[in-house]
């Protein structure tokens, strides 16, 4: 009789829990085939400054620089956001300043003949605070150990600072001077080309 009893408890349960089984949300294939696909291409996604076919600017003493972009073909009035990054090739710690970048840093946008593209207000105001020798209201020293990359920096949309509103090549360049302490002198990036089409 025990034994009977248990198999109604058994069956009075299953018909108690069942219906909230059923009713339990189920994943949508949809949004599962969505998700997969945003994960897949997350990892496809690539950190353009990690891209080892981008050549270093040209080595003074301890340091090397480049510059990079997501991309090489842009459209008129797109965004170009350039990212840079310095690399310390000695056997020994090396002090670089971040100064807000501007103080030390100047860009040089020049178009397929070599000559000098316009500056927008914006660009005039961040040139003119270029001052490799001048008193700094933000001086950051950083430490850059033997053979690491410094990329702490914020990428600019080129466009902000310089009038490319036509279409044609364009050679970018960053260009760090520094002359405060630690490492002193003038590092230049590689020479980044991007096109810009109607």
């Amino acid at each position: 009789m025990s034994k009977y009893l248990w198999l109604i408890n058994v069956y009075t349960s299953l018909l108690f829990f069942l219906p909230s089984v059923l009713a339990f949300p189920q994943t949508d294939p949809n949004r599962l085939d969505s998700a997969n696909t945003l994960n897949k291409a997350m990892k496809q996604q690539k950190d353009p400054r990690l891209d080892n076919k981008i050549p270093w600017g040209i080595q003074n003493r301890e340091l090397v620089s480049r510059i990079s972009a997501e991309k090489f073909h842009f459209h008129i009035n797109e965004p170009i956001l350039i990212y840079y990054e310095v690399k310390n090739v000695s056997q020994e710690i090396q002090l670089f300043w971040h100064s807000g970048f501007w103080a030390n840093h100047h860009i040089v946008v020049t178009n397929s003949k070599g000559g000098l593209i316009r500056l927008t207000a914006k660009g005039k105001t961040r040139f003119n605070a270029f001052s490799p020798r001048g008193s700094r209201r933000k001086n950051v020293p950083f430490q850059i150990e033997a053979g690491q990359i410094d990329s702490a920096w914020t990428p600019y949309d080129i466009t902000q600072f310089y009038i490319m509103d036509s279409p044609g090549a364009y050679f970018i360049q960053y260009v760090y001077e520094n002359y405060h302490g630690g490492w002193e002198g003038k590092l230049k990036s590689n020479i980044l080309k991007v096109l810009i089409e109607e």
